[in-house]
């Protein structure tokens, strides 16, 4: 491939590079551990990308600024700018925490003050979850969510390089409800809300667990970011398949022993094909699928929540519904776990993904036959 020369616009040598891999090797070349105890250099290298002798003076160079404009002008073919943009990401990861949540605080500050990204939705939330609080309690809630919102993703950059003992360090959990459940026989269904940080259980959970932990996630569009998201969900053994495709995908992995994760407070697409319940003393929509899994593989169901215990750390809890889903009367599960997750709010109010539309389908007279009652 022929270098991009920015300061020409012409084809050539790019300040010594041959070519853009090059480039980011110089870039990225940082004498620090990555995955496998080797250097982010060696790292790169031994994922297809050309050798280099060159140094990170490239970093505090002219050349870095030509190079960013080099990836603006330049398209890159799918692979190799995935090569890029994970190597800049993982140059980021090695950050302290403290700068991570510097930026976190900045984004926030320009999501809640500037832009008021959702805000609209998330007091209209608030109000309807907690109408016995006063507008100032609210807003601190907002607040506080909107911190924990863009904590939630600035720490993702940081799993690209998290170490099994930083995570363990950082989310802590008795396993023993799941893993007891191992020598049953019986595989498991775990359910939970939108918590923060989800991403961080995840990993936590899928290195701690002794059954093969099988997440369904939704593929994000941008197939780049889809492969770094894809790649770092699965760094401690999680077994991921799409929402897309979840039939063919999950097929072989339940003929297996299997501890599957599912978000059960979902919104449904055909509200007229779902669980109606109240939610914070509200009638909402609740999909029917996790529990009719439960039932059709008759798994034992568990239930979990996470929280903050402080920026950075995080305590998970862990609730045996039923080991036997089949002897529960239709909706049972689908309540229980509702009630968990409200629980778990009222005690943690800004843990929960507030800029979703919890309450958008309206409760009519046709949707009565729907509704479940009861604990």
């Amino acid at each position: 491939m022929e270098s991009y020369d920015p300061v020409s616009g012409g084809r050539g040598n790019f300040y010594g590079f041959t070519d853009l891999s090059q480039a980011i090797i110089y870039l990225t070349s940082h004498d620090v551990e990555g995955p496998g105890n080797e250097r982010l250099y060696n790292f790169m290298s031994n994922h297809g990308i050309a050798d280099t002798n060159k140094i990170f003076i490239f970093f505090s160079s002219r050349k870095s600024f030509s190079f960013f404009r080099c990836l603006l002008h330049k398209h890159l073919e799918g692979n190799e700018m995935y090569k890029i943009v994970y190597g800049i990401f993982y140059l980021i990861s090695l950050l302290p925490w403290r700068i991570m949540y510097i930026i976190s605080d900045c984004i926030a500050f320009l999501l809640y003050h500037v832009i008021g990204y959702r805000k609209k939705v998330v007091m209209d939330n608030l109000q309807t979850a907690f109408p016995e609080m006063t507008e100032r309690e609210r807003l601190g809630i907002a607040k506080k969510f909107y911190l924990q919102f863009t904590d939630n993703f600035i720490e993702v950059i940081k799993f690209l390089s998290i170490s099994e003992k930083e995570l363990n360090r950082r989310f802590v959990c008795d396993y023993s409800v799941i893993n007891d459940l191992y020598s049953s026989g019986k595989n498991i269904q775990l359910l939970l809300g939108h918590f923060f940080n989800w991403e961080f259980a995840n990993l936590a959970y899928a290195n701690n667990v002794v059954y093969p932990f099988v997440v369904v996630y939704q593929p994000i569009e941008n197939t780049i970011f889809n492969k770094i998201f894809y790649r770092m969900r699965q760094r401690f053994g999680t077994h991921l398949v799409a929402a897309t495709a979840f039939r063919k995908e999950f097929l072989p992995l339940s003929k297996q022993r299997f501890c599957l994760v599912l978000v059960g407070d979902q919104n449904p697409g055909k509200p007229d094909n779902a669980y109606w319940t109240p939610f914070f003393g509200k009638m909402a929509p609740f999909v029917k699928g996790p529990e009719k899994g439960a039932k059709l593989y008759n798994t034992a169901v568990v239930m979990c929540n996470f929280y903050t215990v402080k920026r950075g750390y995080y305590k998970s809890e862990i609730r045996l519904l039923t080991t036997d889903a089949r002897s529960l009367p239709d909706g049972a599960i689908t309540r229980k776990m509702i009630s968990f997750v409200e629980d778990s709010l009222r005690r943690h109010p800004a843990n929960y993904l507030w800029s979703h539309r919890r309450w958008k389908h309206e409760f009519e007279e046709k949707h009565q036959h729907l509704v479940i009652d009861g604990e």
